[in-house]
Protein backbone atom coordinates (compact mmCIF):
# COMPACT_ATOMS: atom_id res chain seq x y z
CA UNK A 1 0.00 0.00 0.00
CA UNK A 2 1.41 3.63 -0.91
CA UNK A 3 -1.17 5.05 1.15
CA UNK A 4 -2.42 4.42 4.93
CA UNK A 5 -5.38 5.63 6.58
CA UNK A 6 -5.72 5.81 10.77
CA UNK A 7 -10.00 6.21 10.76
CA UNK A 8 -11.50 6.74 14.25
CA UNK A 9 -14.91 5.70 14.75
CA UNK A 10 -18.38 7.56 15.60
CA UNK A 11 -18.18 7.62 19.93
CA UNK A 12 -21.17 4.84 19.54
CA UNK A 13 -20.66 2.72 16.50
CA UNK A 14 -18.88 -0.42 17.16
CA UNK A 15 -15.65 -0.49 14.59
CA UNK A 16 -16.64 -3.32 13.05
CA UNK A 17 -19.10 -1.42 11.43
CA UNK A 18 -16.51 0.20 9.41
CA UNK A 19 -15.14 -3.15 7.92
CA UNK A 20 -17.20 -3.12 4.80
CA UNK A 21 -16.18 0.65 3.60
CA UNK A 22 -12.48 -0.08 4.49
CA UNK A 23 -12.51 -3.16 2.75
CA UNK A 24 -13.64 -1.22 -0.24
CA UNK A 25 -10.89 1.70 0.10
CA UNK A 26 -8.20 -1.32 0.82
CA UNK A 27 -9.14 -2.38 -2.68
CA UNK A 28 -7.48 0.57 -4.01
CA UNK A 29 -4.95 -0.35 -1.94
CA UNK A 30 -4.92 1.64 0.85
CA UNK A 31 -4.07 0.43 4.25
CA UNK A 32 -6.81 1.08 6.16
CA UNK A 33 -6.54 1.02 10.08
CA UNK A 34 -9.28 1.18 12.54
CA UNK A 35 -8.65 2.42 15.99
CA UNK A 36 -9.88 0.44 18.90
CA UNK A 37 -11.12 2.78 21.43
CA UNK A 38 -12.68 -0.01 23.48
CA UNK A 39 -10.06 0.38 26.91
CA UNK A 40 -12.09 4.09 26.64
CA UNK A 41 -15.31 2.58 26.97
CA UNK A 42 -16.05 4.96 23.43
CA UNK A 43 -16.41 8.06 25.13
CA UNK A 44 -13.02 10.25 26.23
CA UNK A 45 -14.09 13.27 28.04
CA UNK A 46 -10.23 14.02 29.15
CA UNK A 47 -8.78 15.11 25.91
CA UNK A 48 -5.99 17.22 27.62
CA UNK A 49 -4.42 13.86 28.35
CA UNK A 50 -4.82 11.88 25.57
CA UNK A 51 -1.72 10.88 24.00
CA UNK A 52 -3.03 11.03 20.21
CA UNK A 53 0.65 11.18 18.55
CA UNK A 54 1.79 7.83 20.90
CA UNK A 55 -1.47 6.14 20.07
CA UNK A 56 -1.25 7.18 16.52
CA UNK A 57 2.40 6.13 15.97
CA UNK A 58 1.47 2.79 17.81
CA UNK A 59 -1.42 2.00 15.24
CA UNK A 60 0.67 2.63 12.84
CA UNK A 61 3.54 0.82 13.61
CA UNK A 62 1.18 -2.53 14.31
CA UNK A 63 -0.17 -2.33 10.82
CA UNK A 64 3.26 -2.25 9.46
CA UNK A 65 4.51 -5.27 11.52
CA UNK A 66 0.95 -7.26 11.04
CA UNK A 67 1.08 -8.63 7.29
CA UNK A 68 2.04 -12.44 7.47
CA UNK A 69 4.24 -11.77 3.75
CA UNK A 70 6.49 -8.79 5.63
CA UNK A 71 6.35 -5.43 6.41
CA UNK A 72 3.81 -3.24 4.68
CA UNK A 73 5.50 -0.38 3.02
CA UNK A 74 3.49 2.69 3.71
CA UNK A 75 4.45 6.14 2.16
CA UNK A 76 1.69 8.70 3.24
CA UNK A 77 -0.61 9.00 5.82
CA UNK A 78 -4.22 10.26 6.45
CA UNK A 79 -6.07 10.49 9.63
CA UNK A 80 -10.04 9.90 8.88
CA UNK A 81 -12.92 9.81 11.91
CA UNK A 82 -16.58 9.36 11.20
CA UNK A 83 -18.47 12.08 13.81
CA UNK A 84 -16.79 11.80 17.17
CA UNK A 85 -13.92 10.29 15.58
CA UNK A 86 -13.41 13.43 13.02
CA UNK A 87 -13.49 15.50 15.79
CA UNK A 88 -10.51 13.11 17.73
CA UNK A 89 -8.82 13.48 14.14
CA UNK A 90 -9.23 16.69 13.77
CA UNK A 91 -8.00 17.48 17.28
CA UNK A 92 -4.94 14.88 16.68
CA UNK A 93 -4.22 16.73 13.55
CA UNK A 94 -4.38 20.06 14.80
CA UNK A 95 -2.42 19.48 18.55
CA UNK A 96 0.19 16.81 17.74
CA UNK A 97 -0.04 15.34 13.30
CA UNK A 98 0.25 18.38 11.18
CA UNK A 99 3.74 17.79 10.72
CA UNK A 100 3.54 14.26 9.94
CA UNK A 101 0.49 14.01 8.07
CA UNK A 102 -0.84 16.16 5.45
CA UNK A 103 -4.24 14.38 4.83
CA UNK A 104 -7.46 14.57 6.77
CA UNK A 105 -11.06 12.96 5.81
CA UNK A 106 -13.75 13.78 7.91
CA UNK A 107 -17.06 11.69 7.18
CA UNK A 108 -20.49 13.11 8.98
CA UNK A 109 -18.23 15.61 10.85
CA UNK A 110 -19.50 19.15 10.61
CA UNK A 111 -18.71 21.78 13.49
CA UNK A 112 -15.26 22.23 14.68
CA UNK A 113 -14.19 21.17 17.91
CA UNK A 114 -15.34 23.16 20.22
CA UNK A 115 -13.56 24.66 23.83
CA UNK A 116 -16.45 22.84 26.35
CA UNK A 117 -16.04 18.98 23.79
CA UNK A 118 -12.43 19.15 23.85
CA UNK A 119 -10.76 20.44 26.67
CA UNK A 120 -9.88 23.81 25.41
CA UNK A 121 -10.24 23.39 21.46
CA UNK A 122 -7.47 23.05 18.99
CA UNK A 123 -6.17 25.66 16.69
CA UNK A 124 -7.44 26.30 13.08
CA UNK A 125 -6.32 23.79 10.63
CA UNK A 126 -6.23 26.89 8.38
CA UNK A 127 -2.63 28.02 8.25
CA UNK A 128 -0.91 24.48 8.28
CA UNK A 129 0.94 24.17 4.82
CA UNK A 130 0.21 21.78 2.37
CA UNK A 131 -3.26 20.37 4.45
CA UNK A 132 -5.90 18.47 2.15
CA UNK A 133 -9.17 18.39 3.99
CA UNK A 134 -12.00 15.89 2.30
CA UNK A 135 -15.41 16.29 4.15
CA UNK A 136 -18.12 13.67 3.46
CA UNK A 137 -21.51 14.13 4.74
CA UNK A 138 -24.79 12.60 3.94
CA UNK A 139 -27.74 14.71 3.33
CA UNK A 140 -29.94 12.17 5.65
CA UNK A 141 -27.54 12.58 8.38
CA UNK A 142 -29.71 14.38 11.39
CA UNK A 143 -27.07 15.88 13.21
CA UNK A 144 -24.83 17.48 9.76
CA UNK A 145 -28.70 18.97 8.93
CA UNK A 146 -28.56 20.86 12.86
CA UNK A 147 -25.05 21.89 12.22
CA UNK A 148 -24.87 22.05 8.05
CA UNK A 149 -24.85 24.42 6.05
CA UNK A 150 -26.63 27.97 6.42
CA UNK A 151 -25.39 27.25 10.41
CA UNK A 152 -23.42 29.54 12.01
CA UNK A 153 -21.66 26.38 13.40
CA UNK A 154 -21.31 25.21 10.25
CA UNK A 155 -19.60 28.30 8.71
CA UNK A 156 -17.24 28.37 11.57
CA UNK A 157 -15.95 24.75 10.77
CA UNK A 158 -15.18 26.05 7.08
CA UNK A 159 -13.61 29.17 8.51
CA UNK A 160 -11.05 26.56 10.41
CA UNK A 161 -10.48 23.72 7.78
Amino acid sequence: AKCGMIFFPGALVDRTAYAPIASKISDFGVLVVIANHEKYSRCMLDFKNFKYKEEIMRMMYDALCSSSSGAWQVDEWALCGHSWGGSIAIVAMAKEMSSTMKKLVLWGVSSYPSEVSHSGGCDSLRDVKGMNVLVLCGSNDSYVKLNGPGTEKHEEFLAKL
